[in-house]
């Protein structure tokens, strides 16, 4: 279960450092996957919500189930955006803006 999650958003994440957020459907996600479209929704609602998990899983899951310290989260934080900037910068700008806001 976990290792099909895990597929599905490893490929949204390589989709979206070649093309927009918006401009990747579900249907495309999965053939790219090479996984049945089925799938995709057994896990996850739509593409909004692989981006929600990957940078639940992460960025924030980390710190909550108390793997860290507060600024040992904050570095690893702040260094897995440096190294994936591009990706980041992508989700940050994902035109519905009430997507940031989710997390606060």
């Amino acid at each position: 279960c976990n290792s099909t999650k895990q597929k599905i958003a490893s490929t949204m994440h390589e989709m979206m450092l070649r093309k927009s957020f918006e401009k990747i459907t579900v249907k495309n996600l999965m053939d790219v996957s090479n996984m049945n479209r089925q799938s995709f929704y057994y896990h996850f609602r739509d593409t909004r919500d692989v981006l929600m998990w990957i940078c639940q899983e992460r960025i924030f899951l980390p710190m909550s189930a108390g793997q860290q310290e507060f600024s040992e989260w904050i570095i690893s934080g702040l260094k897995l955006l440096d190294l994936d900037r591009q990706f980041y910068m992508k989700v940050v700008s994902v035109s519905q803006s009430d997507f940031v806001n989710e997390f606060m």
